[in-house]
């Protein structure tokens, strides 16, 4: 049949509502929750902002210092992924107030940076931030040109807002690519930088081999480069992978409290020259980190070994087991960790509860790790992170999963989904969850 004119003319009109659709379907949630550009998932009725998410994290510590004086430490379980140690020492308390001992840590603290990034201290560079979210914003702010075009590449297509926010700041623009494949499709002449994440906060992992491709293809086109490899320790470990300067970028980043017993800070090592200029707008941020924590990062990353990670790695898979049979293809299962997504968040509070649960994911996953928080002491990312830790629920088993059996794990969730279930569609019930009041 022949396309009639009154059509041809209606054409255009037909790509935009398609155009439409597509972009509205590409800004919402696979539940159809519209998404926050900023943080890349849906604001809810409750947790509308950064403010009620500060509120959460505030409740969540409240609910940990309230039980540890009741019951001790000890009742406490932390299923972070993250350990905030400090491991100073007796004889180094009397010298870190002093400049002389300022300038020694520090050298020594980057020298170690360089070593556990796999660098080479004859070309390359290390420094210390306060955490790892300072070390990205300060490298995406010293690579990043207003105007310029940033592709940011991961396994889910999910980059850190670390990231976004330092390319903000810097007055460029980002595109997030899933892969190496959709990476190369999105080279253009406004691309500048190349950020790679190597294994994201939710643990999913992108493939050395991809990764080594598009850093590869990336410095091909004399592209600034840098890695996200906040949780590099796991990834190094449980797919025996190499550290991240042995592929040379610009900079990279690693956490030495993520799979690592060492304070909150961002261990950045790189090329001699793109270290320098990142340093410096540290120094004048006021994000570089202070001598305490040079000093236990320092400490941190000189005493490590991988034999706790092992051990998380094969608790685990017990719990792997146990989730599987309780609650079959709901969860995902990548390296120490067992995690839902956004959406299976939501379907597993609506199928306990047999009604659709009006809850965005992130609300979800706050009000289940409080929950668990409460009655089982177990210390979860949806409780304590900061605003912007995306909506998934994470039980990862460093470094405190071998201290209960996996079957208490597993009840203390199905604990949480039966509690929260009923008065899921209740905005007042969830409140007094997450905010206490």
């Amino acid at each position: 049949m022949p396309i009639g004119r009154q059509t041809l003319n209606n054409l255009p009109l037909v790509f935009t509502c398609v155009r439409a659709q597509l972009n509205d379907s590409i800004n919402r949630d696979s539940l159809g929750n519209p998404l926050d550009p900023d943080v890349k998932y849906a604001r809810g009725r409750i947790l509308r902002g950064p403010e009620d998410e500060a509120t959460r994290q505030q409740h969540g510590l409240d609910l940990i210092s309230q039980r540890m004086k009741k019951k001790g430490v000890e009742s406490l379980y932390n299923l972070l992924g993250v350990s905030r140690a400090q491991p100073l020492r007796k004889e180094d308390l009397p010298k870190l107030g002093f400049l002389p001992s300022l300038a020694s840590v520090r050298g020594k603290a980057e020298l170690s940076a360089v070593d556990f990034l796999g660098g080479d201290r004859s070309r390359h560079v290390g420094f210390v931030t306060n955490r790892v979210s300072a070390s990205i914003v300060a490298a995406m702010m010293t690579m990043v040109r207003p105007g310029e075009m940033v592709l940011c590449v991961s396994p889910d297509g999910r980059t850190h807002p670390s990231v976004k926010l330092g390319i903000r700041l810097a007055g460029g623009k980002f595109k997030e690519c899933t892969g190496n494949d959709e990476f190369e499709s999105s080279l253009d002449s406004e691309v500048s930088t190349v950020v790679v994440t190597a294994i994201t906060p939710q643990l999913r992992h992108l493939p050395y081999d991809q990764v080594k491709k598009t850093i590869t293809s990336a410095q091909s086109r004399g592209l600034h480069t840098f890695i996200d490899d906040a949780h590099g320790a796991i990834r190094m470990v449980a797919y025996r992978e190499p550290p991240p300067m042995t592929l040379e970028p610009d900079a990279t980043v690693i956490s030495s409290d993520k799979h690592i017993f060492g304070p909150r800070a961002g261990v950045t090592a790189g090329q001699g020259k793109m270290i320098h200029k990142i340093r410096a707008l540290s120094l004048q941020l006021g994000i570089e980190a202070p001598t305490p924590i040079l000093a236990g990062a320092h400490r941190a990353l000189k005493a490590h070994k991988t034999d706790h990670i092992e051990r998380s790695l094969r608790v685990a898979k017990q719990l792997e087991k146990r989730l599987e049979k309780r609650y079959p293809k709901w969860f995902y299962f990548a390296n120490d960790c067992a995690g839902l997504t956004d959406e299976n968040v939501v379907k597993v509070l609506s199928r306990s509860s047999q009604t659709e649960a009006s809850l965005v994911p992130q609300e979800a996953c706050s009000a289940l790790g409080m929950l668990m928080l409460e009655k089982f002491g177990i210390i979860t990312v949806s409780t304590t992170a900061s605003p912007g830790a995306a909506p998934y629920l994470r039980l990862v088993t460093w470094p405190d999963g071998y201290r209960l059996p996996v079957e208490k794990i597993v009840d203390a969730f199905s604990y949480a989904v039966d509690e929260l279930a009923p008065v899921a569609n209740d905005d007042d019930a969830v409140k007094r969850i997450l905010f206490g009041n």
